[in-house]
Formats: structure tokens, sequence, C-alpha cells
């Protein structure tokens, strides 16, 4: 069984091809090759299940490592008798993690963490930049709205195209728009307001 591991500043797993299928140690414990993590090296051999206690790196020998047969995880003495698990690598009957579309997978070289891709999934309460024909026909759409007008200095390069609602009874539309070059102004747009409903199409 072939492990990978995506490269990372602080560790670097280091497989031998002639290590693989080696049974170098007691109890078909394979040598697998050495895992580097933060300057330590260590050396990374097979196992069934995680041992219960494990030498760290010391100077001028390599510490331990081993990659569990049931799940592939792997993992290094960080002191002694400590465990650290190193991502996962691989899961037994699956293939490599992989981020899906609005997924994104972050690993420190001892924790995967997995969340939205903010680029591609709004984020509630920041700023989020729209592509593509957004279809609010089955839904219903609010815009910005308050009893007061817009501010002039809100209306810029940057927000051509905003709308404002008055909602004042004089129920006033605000446009930020470029009328000219370098200005930008809010374009009032007044309707008349309908006590009662439009008579039918043809009548």
């Amino acid at each position: 069984m072939k492990f990978s591991l995506a490269a990372h500043a602080s560790v670097l797993l280091l497989c031998s091809a002639a290590a693989f299928g080696q049974d170098a140690l007691p109890g078909n414990q394979r040598v697998e090759g050495s895992l580097i993590v933060g300057g330590a090296t260590h050396t990374v051999r097979q196992v069934a299940i995680l041992p219960g206690n494990c030498s760290p790196a010391a100077s001028g020998s390599p510490g331990e490592a081993v990659i569990v047969r049931g799940d592939a995880s792997l993992h290094y003495c960080a002191a002694l008798n400590e465990w650290k698990q190193v991502g996962i690598s691989h899961q037994s009957g699956g293939g490599r993690l992989s981020a899906g579309q609005g997924i994104q997978i972050v690993s420190n070289g001892e924790t995967i963490t997995v969340g939205v891709d903010t680029r591609r999934v709004a984020d509630i309460g920041l700023d989020n930049t729209w592509a593509g024909h957004q279809d609010f026909s089955l839904s219903t759409l609010r815009l910005p709205s308050d009893a007061e007008v817009p501010h002039p200095n809100a209306c810029s390069a940057a927000t051509v195209g905003r709308i404002w609602v008055d909602t004042t009874p004089s129920g006033k539309l605000y446009v930020c728009m470029q009328p000219r070059e370098a200005t930008y102004l809010w374009t009032v747009f007044e309707g008349r307001v309908m006590e009662t409903p439009p008579p039918a199409e043809g009548k």
C-alpha cells in the first residue's frame, strides 16, 4: 500500500521504494521511510495498533513514527510516550482527501481543517462578490432601506449601481449612477403609490 502526505514546511515524509515490502522489524513491522517534523527525523514503520510507548527524536538518534494499518493514520512521537497524529494521509478503502467545489482544506502538518472556500461560498456578515446570473424569481429580495436619504459620499466608483429605498411617505428610490466622467451621484426615482390593485389586463 502506498501512502502520500501533502508537502508542508514543517513535515516531510520520505519513502524509499526499496523499503516497501521489507520485513525488517519483528512482528511484521515494515520500515516505510523517514518522517521529518520541525527538523527532527523519525523512522516510520507499519503497525497493527498504535503502541502505548514511544521514544521521541533525541540528539543523534531518530524518533519513532508509525502508520497504523487499520485506518492508515500517521503518528510521530512528540515526547516520551506521547503520540501526535499527522493529518490523514490515506483512508482505508478510499483515496486521498480532496476538496470538492466550495470546500477548502488546510493542513498545518498535524491537523487538517475542512471548511468552506469563501471565494466560492457566501459568508454571512462578510462582503461577498457575486458573479453570473442570480435568479430570485422563487424568493424575495430586500434592498437597503432607511427613513433618511443616502449620504452623498456613499455613492462612488466602487458603489455604482447600488440601490437605496426611502421608507418615508415620499416613497423615493435612489440609484448610485455616474452621469458624467469622474462624477457619481444618487439619482432619484419617484413612483406613484398604488392604493388599490391595478385592473386585470384587458379590462
